[in-house]
């Protein structure tokens, strides 16, 4: 019996280790050129061959549309942030005698990760640090929730892999949307793992949403995505939460929220433009959720955008197999949810805007494939024969040989 107790706890600690070890492999390949080579990343470089700044020290790439959008968009916050610090996010006193600083508005640089990598990188590693937080919050948190819907730590694993590295999260890995697709999942989190005791449920529903509300307008749809698991809980869980911690939580976050918008609204600047979020493209077909546009042959040299809501070839099939290992009363939840963004994410923006929805909810779309393709890793790995079943066939094999 100790031996087995043994066995089981080397188990569960290695089953514990599975997302560090993934998530390490997975930040080393990604950021293998930034630590053992040195170049690290600098999206202003691309402004070099961009007007006004093009110099004439020879032929230079054509920049990637996304990463003159990072320098020129989110850069100079970073840039104010990593020298002047925290009070500069929070009060602006160089422009206009003084005004609301980018805490208020996400979409000036007040998201909560770019805060953390300005203020916690060094000189030059800001946008690397960017990166790397993204990347792995929004591999930890897609984990968190497949591991708590009971996919199995390696399973759990392929699923959070393919979630940070869909087209809706890679998308913006350099903007500061990119704070609310890697901390969209977390949304989940009270509804799947709810505390007992109810004050416990409020601070936990209170911090989630005051941390996606702070994400700004993306982390919308994984706050709708956590309230209609509320509203299908019975069937889904085993004890489904109650509405008083959510309506608790949703009082402290107003509460706190409420005078940061009155700044954004009326701390402004006359005549000063408001920062709007653009809505993503309409899909034009299912093609472009399994490949990635090719280059047109008219332009060789001009990069093609990334689809953004391209999931791969690999991510669809496991989510394929995935809706046959899926417990049924929550196959129905997970494909409906599927269903609705992929519909959502092709419909044309006009159609959008008079149904009064501002984003298309592809990193639930990305979300929701996940977990299909998490419960299929699970099927393909519960097909796979054991280490004994692996060992008694070679040694069938190898008695049938001699």
């Amino acid at each position: 019996s100790d031996g087995l107790a043994a066995y089981n706890g080397g188990m569960r600690s290695s089953r514990t280790n599975v997302p560090l070890l993934v998530v390490i492999a997975l930040l080393l390949t990604l950021l293998y050129p930034a630590l053992f080579l040195g170049n690290r990343l600098a999206p202003e470089a691309s402004l070099k061959s961009e007007p006004p700044w093009r110099v004439q020290w020879g032929p230079y790439p054509n920049p990637s549309p996304l990463a003159v959008e990072a320098a020129t968009r989110l850069g100079p916050r970073l840039a104010s942030i990593a020298r002047d610090g925290l009070s500069v996010a929070l009060w602006n006193p160089w422009i206009g005698g003084g005004r609301p600083g980018w805490l208020a508005s996400p979409a000036e640089g007040g998201a909560p990760l770019p805060l953390l990598a300005g203020l916690l990188a060094r000189q030059g590693w800001v946008w690397t640090a960017l990166f790397a937080v993204e990347f792995a919050l929004a591999f930890a948190s897609a984990w968190w929730v497949l591991s708590l819907l009971g996919t199995g730590a390696w399973p759990a694993a392929v699923g959070a892999t393919a979630y940070a590295l869909s087209g809706p999260v890679a998308g913006h890995w350099l903007g500061w949307q990119g704070s609310a697709l890697a901390l969209g999942p977390l949304a989940l989190i009270p509804v799947l793992a709810p505390p007992r005791l109810a004050r416990h449920r409020a601070a936990a529903w209170a911090a989630v949403l005051l941390l996606l509300a702070a994400s700004g307008a993306p982390a919308a749809p994984f706050i709708a995505l956590a309230v209609a698991l509320v509203v299908f809980s019975r069937p889904l869980l085993d004890r489904p939460p109650g509405w008083g911690a959510l309506l608790a939580g949703a009082a402290v976050v107003l509460a706190l929220v409420v005078p940061a918008l009155w700044l954004e609204h009326n701390g402004g600047e006359p005549g000063a433009p408001a920062p709007a979020v653009q809505a993503a493209p309409s899909v034009t077909g299912l093609k472009a959720l399994v490949a990635p546009p090719a280059l047109p042959e008219s332009t060789p040299r001009q990069p093609a955008a990334a689809s953004p809501a391209y999931l791969g070839a690999v991510t669809v099939l496991l989510a394929l197999v995935g809706v046959v290992r899926l417990p049924a009363r929550a196959r129905g939840f997970w494909l409906g949810t599927l269903a609705v963004t992929v519909a959502l994410a092709m419909l044309p923006g006009a159609l959008l805007g008079r149904a009064g929805i501002p984003q298309r909810p592809l990193g639930v779309m990305a979300l929701a494939a996940a977990v299909l393709a998490a419960y299929g890793a699970r099927l393909l790995c519960e097909r796979m024969p054991s280490a004994g079943q692996q060992r008694a066939m070679a040694q069938y094999f190898h008695d049938t040989d001699s």
